[in-house]
């Protein structure tokens, strides 16, 4: 199976966002479900993992709809579950993305960037450098 990544990732290892998500969509329909508890494990432009106690069946059709909060920046993002794992009594999901505009792919990636420099430079202080 090849690695279909293209997009850079930040992965939030052992510090996952608490966050929420909910079905938005069940083929062209819009749904209002109850939103339910998610742990983002990583982000980028064109997906992200989360983490949940809920077992989750694959269904084709649905989009869900993540909210989180990032370095004081909220999303609301919305996605296709690709994925899913589960490990102990955790579900891990592979999701993603569908944008709805180029601002949104460019947040993203503005906000991973910033990411990833804070953790390069909080490795540094620590290694002393």
């Amino acid at each position: 199976m090849s690695n279909q990544r293209r997009d850079v990732r930040f992965n939030f290892e052992s510090h996952p966002i608490e966050g929420m998500f909910s079905i938005y969509k069940m083929q062209e329909e819009i749904i209002e479900s109850k939103p339910a508890r998610m742990y983002l494990q990583d982000l980028s432009a064109g997906g992200l993992r989360f983490s949940s106690r809920l077992d989750i069946p694959p269904a084709a059709g649905v989009t869900y709809c993540f909210t989180f909060q990032v370095l004081q920046t909220s999303f609301q993002l919305y996605g296709t579950i690709q994925r899913k794992q589960k490990e102990g009594n955790r579900y891990y999901y592979g999701v993603k993305l569908v944008h709805s505009d180029r601002q949104m792919r460019l947040k993203i990636i503005q906000i991973v960037n910033r990411l990833a420099i804070n953790r390069r430079k909080r490795e540094r202080l620590i290694k002393g450098r």
